[in-house]
């Protein structure tokens, strides 16, 4: 019996072909018997390593690298994001890089592809699933209520005389071509998520193979598809027409044989929702970098480091436009930009330095406003209406975005330099989050995953802004809460304030901002003090250094800049570890 071309139920030697498989070489990889590898390392014995067939899942295979094949990469240099082996180390190609070992890099790629396998089974899959039954329920419902209106229509002409036999013909061919456009709209539908289907069902099994795996190369160039998968298309709506019969009438028998209404095929953007999205909280674009990053701790003592007397009455947002520059904005009609200028016979961690000078005043016309920079230097601007404004460079305000029907509240820049607005209906029985992407709206976030509004709905003032990890956070001062979504709108957490503050009074949050390590920093008017919760909704620390502290921002140093509403004034505060 040729072994080659006979069903085995075991492993055969890679060299004869006969032997039952024995040992196992790490560094080709190659399947052996006892009998042939002695053959195996003839050559050159050093570059080989054997091990018994039974322990090779539990050895990492290195890959080879592509400088010096003879050697396996054990390290990894983050530097340059490749994998090095010991005589790149030592080479003047990485001077200064940093090179954890690779397995380390191989644990932290089989959780990301092991979290991968669990969303996708958790929530990809079963959503799609949902879907496909969804679009066959919706079929055979068409295709009983198409089969009742032809009925009806059969039924009317029955009534009528012989000669509306070519009416009948009319409205039945009519009927016919609307039944197959919706069918085949639906159809499509189905055909298009029964592949997409098989993708999430493949991408599974891809995704297992390569955790069961220990070749570190396909780890390695393993690229998620999870984003691509939850990017669901349109929705498809076919709303079934109906047959409206009338009285016979010899003169207009056409017409007056019955009607149907028009039908329609349409794409509802955003129709077709994923199921509640699991709690993947970091992001997963870069795992290495979001590994490393640097950690930086609380203060066990803030300090307020500079202090600027902005000379509003009633002082309401700030923005950073840089570390030096910072944008304010009152309850009157203009916006100061501050220049931090600070003495260099004075320390930078000496208290309440004063001396900041204005820049630029500009004349608004509005009382209070909202304000964000861009991530290219743009003020934008909400005045509590349904306009969005940027100041331009002759300082005019020109308009941006439009919502009618909508009050403005809050407003903020993301990352991807997208603008996120908190607004509340005109008649205040609605609020949500839309994210702008180019003046246009892209998305919008109003409830939860049982249908229940997000937000409260008063004209009460809601600061928005995004975290490090893209969450959103809504502090909703009306309901006193901070509302945290993921960045696809699915409620992450709740925070209701802390212990030691609620005895005092209610939890009253006005200002938020984020820090670079992912920290929510939330202004508590009425408790007159800074919460600081960590990405998850956990208690950290409070900051009680500021009086009735308002708008809030952030520096690329991590400098809080709190603005103290009644009094005019806004502190920096030095609060982590720089």
């Amino acid at each position: 019996m040729n072994p080659q071309h006979s069903a085995q139920d075991v492993q055969r030697c890679e060299i004869c072909d006969v032997a039952v498989v024995e040992m196992y070489c790490t560094s080709c990889p190659f399947n052996l018997c006892k009998t042939c590898v002695g053959n195996h390392l003839s050559d050159e014995p050093q570059k080989h390593k054997i091990i018994k067939y039974q322990d090779r899942k539990t050895v990492l295979i290195y890959p080879k690298c592509n400088i010096h094949p003879q050697d396996r990469c054990e390290n990894y240099c983050e530097d340059c994001d490749i994998p090095v082996c010991s005589s790149c180390i030592a080479s003047d190609l990485h001077e200064r890089h940093k090179f954890p070992r690779i397995k380390q890099i191989f644990s932290k790629r089989k959780e990301f592809v092991k979290n991968d396998i669990k969303e996708l089974e958790d929530v990809i899959y079963p959503s799609y699933k949902d879907i496909v039954q969804q679009l066959e329920s919706d079929i055979s419902n068409l295709e009983e209520e198409y089969k009742v209106m032809i009925q009806d229509i059969e039924k009317q002409g029955e009534q009528w005389h012989q000669t509306i036999d070519l009416i009948v013909k009319a409205k039945r061919e009519e009927t016919e071509n609307m039944r197959k456009k919706q069918l085949g709209a639906l159809k499509e539908q189905l055909r298009i998520f029964n592949q997409l289907l098989s993708r999430v069902q493949e991408s599974i099994r891809s995704n297992k193979h390569i955790l069961d795996s220990s070749d570190v190369s396909k780890s390695l160039s393993y690229s998620s598809s999870n984003d691509a998968l939850k990017a669901l298309p349109p929705k498809v709506n076919a709303t079934t027409p109906r047959f409206s019969p009338k009285s016979i009438n010899n003169e207009q028998i056409s017409e007056m044989f019955g009607t149907i209404n028009k039908f329609s095929i349409t794409t509802q953007e955003h129709g077709y929702k994923l199921k509640a999205l699991l709690d993947l909280s970091s992001t997963k674009e870069n795992v290495i970098e979001e590994d490393t990053k640097e950690n930086k701790k609380l203060l066990p003592e803030p300090a307020v480091t500079y202090i600027i007397e902005t000379g509003y009455r009633d002082l309401g947002s700030i923005a950073c436009l840089n570390d030096e520059e910072i944008w304010t904005s009152g309850f009157d009609n203009s916006l100061k930009l501050f220049k931090i200028a600070m003495p260099s016979h004075i320390s930078r961690l000496s208290f309440g330095v004063l001396g900041s000078s204005v820049l630029k005043e500009v004349s608004t016309g509005v009382g209070y406003k909202d304000i964000a920079v861009t991530t290219t230097g743009e003020l934008i601007l909400c005045n509590r209406s349904a306009n969005i404004l940027k100041l331009t460079r002759n300082n005019k305000m020109d308009p941006m975005i439009k919502i009618n029907g909508w009050i403005i509240l809050n407003i903020c820049i993301t990352v991807r330099n997208e603008l996120l607005a908190m607004m509340v209906n005109a008649n205040k029985t609605q609020s949500k989050v839309v994210r702008f992407a180019d003046s246009k709206e892209k998305q919008s976030i109003q409830f939860d995953h049982e249908g229940k509004p997000l937000f409260s709905s008063s004209t009460s003032s809601k600061y928005i802004r995004e975290n490090k990890n893209t969450d959103i956070c809504v502090a909703d001062r009306d309901a006193s809460v901070v509302v945290v979504t993921n960045n696809a709108g699915c409620l992450r957490f709740r925070y209701t304030g802390h212990d030691s503050t609620r005895e005092n009074g209610t939890f009253s949050p006005a200002g938020i901002a984020t820090d670079s390590q992912a920290h929510i920093l939330v202004a508590d008017t009425k408790n007159d003090c800074i919460h600081i919760i960590d990405e998850n909704g956990q208690f950290l620390s409070h900051l009680f250094i500021c009086k009735s502290p308002t708008g809030l921002a952030v520096d690329s140093n991590d400098n809080l800049y709190v603005a103290e509403k009644s009094f005019g004034k806004v502190k920096r505060i030095r609060y982590i570890w720089n």
